[in-house]
């Protein structure tokens, strides 16, 4: 990154791993019972999709891919979620 440029993770909450980061986003939501089932790559190193799987409780997606990329101190924070 350019030293003239701002770090976009700033002000989001950081994570140490990209499948920490996924299920932090349903810990309100326990009954939903999400797993991580995987991890793929994105479109560099410090980018990539995890997909969760929920229980199906009505309410919830079956599946959902989080998008995650590392922030400059090495941390995950999630760019996008897109329920499947």
């Amino acid at each position: 990154m350019s030293p003239d440029a701002v770090d976009p993770s700033i002000g989001q909450e950081l994570f140490n791993s990209p499948e920490e980061a996924a299920l932090a986003g349903w810990r309100s939501t326990p009954r939903a019972r999400a797993q991580v089932i995987s991890v793929e790559p994105g479109r560099s190193a410090d980018h990539v999709y995890v997909t969760i799987r929920t229980d199906g409780h009505p309410g919830f997606h079956d599946r959902d891919i989080s998008e995650f990329l590392r922030a400059s101190n090495g941390m995950w924070w999630e760019t996008g979620s897109y329920g499947a």
